[in-house]
């Protein structure tokens, strides 16, 4: 499972949102974790469609993973993510607050992120983190200025 080193950052971002604009956390919580998941789709390489559709949000530590999704050579870069980001909407929309899971059961899931020693990773969940991190403060700091 892959595992984001700026949570903190996240986190803290999360709790200024909610402390300077009264506004419960779990609706920010709700459209940060919407955020993160479309840009991380769309961050995501497609080649077969495999990684992409394979993102999974769950209200568990351990999403169930018993169905990774097949690919195929050539699949459609735009109907992968469509398909994808469906799923996870769909997901979020049920989200009743508290933790929230994003993973990926795939076995190479971290390579990708990550990288190996001869290939670059394309950072796919960290720079989604970071963009929604950016993001909530921004409307923290637009909110702060409206009730100032």
């Amino acid at each position: 499972m892959l595992e984001v080193t700026n949570t903190m950052q996240f986190q803290k971002a999360l709790e200024d949102f909610a402390k300077k604009t009264r506004r419960a956390p779990e609706v920010m919580a709700a459209q940060a974790m919407l955020t993160i998941s479309r840009q991380t789709i769309l961050f995501t390489r497609v080649d077969t469609g495999r990684l992409a559709q394979a993102w999974q949000i769950s209200e568990t530590p351990q999403p169930s993973f018993s169905a990774v999704p097949t690919g195929q050579s050539g699949a459609n870069e735009s109907e992968v993510k469509n398909r994808a980001t469906s799923a996870a909407t769909s997901a979020i929309g049920k989200y009743q607050g508290g933790l929230i899971w994003f993973a990926n059961s795939t076995e190479y899931a971290t390579h990708r992120e990550y990288g190996t020693a001869s290939t670059p990773g394309d950072y796919m969940l960290t720079r989604s983190v970071q963009f929604a991190t950016d993001r909530i403060n921004e409307i923290t700091k637009a909110a702060q200025n409206e009730l100032s």
